[in-house]
């Protein structure tokens, strides 16, 4: 058992929940079945809960960093994307389409802006599809 293998799975799976499952899958890690179904969950579950609670600051942050003065907010084909998803599938489509689609990150600053103050029903839900993605992502990885 090599504790450094879960925590970069871990962490992997808070940031790219996507390939997370392959890379347990994958012959360096050799996670078992249900070791990547745990790891990955409870990563994605960790970064829901940290992109969630600080995406404000974050993104003051990065907009310091990386926006300079006078810059127009581009609205560029991916954001009308995710406002797309928001505005036809709600809190269910960023939870559901976040870990594998957008990114849990992304969901989570979404969620956080579009859904403030519904902190407990947001994470709860973002849980249960991080959950499901990864038992439906572990079973596609290992079963073929």
């Amino acid at each position: 058992m090599n504790i450094g293998k879960y925590i970069s799975l871990f962490f992997i799976s808070s940031v790219k929940f996507l390939f997370a499952p392959m890379i347990a899958f994958s012959s360096k890690f050799n996670f078992t079945f249900m070791e990547t179904i745990i790891v990955t969950s409870l990563g994605g579950i960790f970064g829901v809960i940290v992109f969630y609670n600080f995406s404000a600051q974050i993104l003051k942050i990065v907009n310091l960093i990386f926006l300079k003065k006078n810059n127009k907010k581009r609205f560029t084909k991916k954001n009308r994307f995710y406002v797309s998803i928001v505005k036809k599938y709600g809190l269910y489509g960023i939870a559901f389409f976040s870990p594998v689609i957008m990114s849990i990150p992304v969901g989570s600053f979404l969620a956080a802006k579009f859904y403030e103050k519904e902190k407990k029903k947001v994470i709860i839900l973002m849980s249960v599809f991080i959950i499901f993605w990864s038992f439906l992502l572990s079973l596609i990885f290992y079963k073929y």
